[in-house]
């Protein structure tokens, strides 16, 4: 008899007054378009996928496993990350160990894993694999022509929601943190298929949940996190080759591995002079220093002590030098609004304004604002080489005479707008 009904049903068309399946999806942001994320062809970006801890009432078993798992399966999917194995370190650390009992002719060499930048980590907050089940059991639809009475179909739905989070691994600090969720109704006439990134196999846990609700409302809950993550992830994350490879950031010049007399700084061997203000309460005004408009105190970052400008101006110090030295300088300009040059000996004067580090007004690179930043020089034997955090951006010559003053300059300071310049750990040094 039900096949009997079945047939009049799909007969005069009435199958399709009944969606045979119901999908929801939601993320807390936008994310990429699923055509961006299949079409990628760009930079990598080095990720692991942690462990996913499992607060939801009526998830059980192995369920983070199997999140874990199918997470690591989607992203590779991407093109956009080269992903990092985690959970079985282990088992690759055992393979070094047959190597260096002997067991092994072809032992591994170590030191040449690679690392994450980023870490995916989160929770499964809610699992519901029979989710607001209607009383009773399914729906009624009723029947044409006079047939009688109705057929009733089971309804069954799901639900499934995991909280995200992205963790750089280098500074610990949190990139990011996201809810993304899956829903999924499904008839006893049918469930549909596919997804934006394609087949993924049901994870360790996963297992009794093959082609039911549960099964899609996790497919739809992994399309999410994809693109959640995807969204998420900085630019700068995206830095190496399909082959592991760095890729030179914006602005940076390319090297062909050449190393040269000079491509490593190396400061004098005799010091003149140097300061790291670590003798000056906070607040105080440090000694010898000639004030130009400038009005400067002692103030505390990060643990050490660095020379504050309150306004914008000029200070000077005098620091009489051979013809052969050095000049070392630590300095923290967070705001692009702030400018901030440095002059000495007969090295030509060097400038910070906006995102550039200028010399002789030719642009020696980027500067990054965020972050702290040492400017060494080299002046030997008529050469002179300026290098930012120990790498080699700028070669010249000396100009005009051997002054003995250290100038300091600045414009745009206004401490009350986040428009700071604060210095420390100065050194001049002799070459001998």
């Amino acid at each position: 008899m039900i096949k009997k009904v079945l047939s009049v049903l799909v007969l005069f068309g009435i199958i399709r007054l009944v969606h045979p399946e119901e999908v929801k999806t939601k993320v807390t942001t936008g994310g990429a378009s699923a055509a961006d994320i299949i079409s990628y062809q760009g930079p990598k970006a080095r990720i692991a996928v942690g462990s996913f801890e499992v607060k939801a009432a009526k998830a059980y078993g192995r369920v983070g496993e199997g999140i874990q798992d199918m997470l690591i399966d989607a992203l590779f999917k991407t093109n956009r990350f080269i992903v990092l194995e985690k959970a079985a370190v282990a088992d690759l650390q055992s393979e070094y160990a047959l190597g260096e009992g002997g067991w092994s002719s072809e032992a591994p060499t170590k030191g040449t894993f690679e690392t994450a930048d980023i870490i995916l980590t989160g929770a499964i907050t809610a699992f519901e694999p029979d989710y607001q089940k209607t009383g009773g059991g399914g729906v009624v639809i009723p029947l044409p022509l006079n047939i009688g009475g109705g057929l009733k179909v089971e309804k069954k739905e799901a639900y499934i929601a995991a909280s995200i989070r992205l963790v750089d691994v280098r500074t610990r600090r949190v990139i990011k943190t996201g809810t993304v969720e899956g829903y999924s109704s499904k008839s006893s006439l049918g469930i549909i298929g596919g997804g934006l990134i394609g087949a993924v196999a049901l994870g360790v846990g996963f297992e009794n949940y093959k082609n039911t609700p549960m099964e899609k409302a996790v497919m739809i809950m992994l399309e999410n996190a994809i693109k959640e993550i995807v969204d998420s992830v900085p630019a700068e994350y995206y830095r190496y080759t399909a082959e592991g490879k760095q890729i030179p950031a914006s602005g940076e010049k390319k090297t062909l591995g050449i190393v040269g007399g000079l491509d490593k700084f190396s400061s004098g061997g005799s010091v003149i002079w140097s300061e790291d203000f670590g003798k000056y309460s906070v607040g105080a005004v440090p000694d010898g220093w000639t004030l130009n408009k400038a009005s400067v105190e002692v103030a505390e970052y990060e643990g050490k002590k660095w020379m504050r400008f309150l306004n914008s101006g000029t200070v000077q110090k005098k620091v009489k030098v051979g013809s052969d030295y050095s000049l070392e300088i630590t300095f923290f300009v967070p705001d692009t609004a702030t400018d901030v040059s440095f002059k000495y000996g007969d090295i030509p004067e060097c400038k910070i304004t906006g995102s550039s580090l200028n010399v002789k007004g030719a642009s020696a690179g980027l500067l990054n604002r965020e972050n702290i930043h040492t400017l060494a020089v080299s002046r030997k034997n008529g050469q002179v080489v300026f290098y930012l955090d120990g790498k080699r951006i700028y070669t010249t010559t000396q100009e005009g005479s051997l002054s003995e003053n250290l100038v300091i300059s600045t414009k745009g300071i206004d401490i009350n707008q986040g428009q700071e310049c604060i210095i420390t750990d100065i050194k001049i040094a002799e070459y001998k």
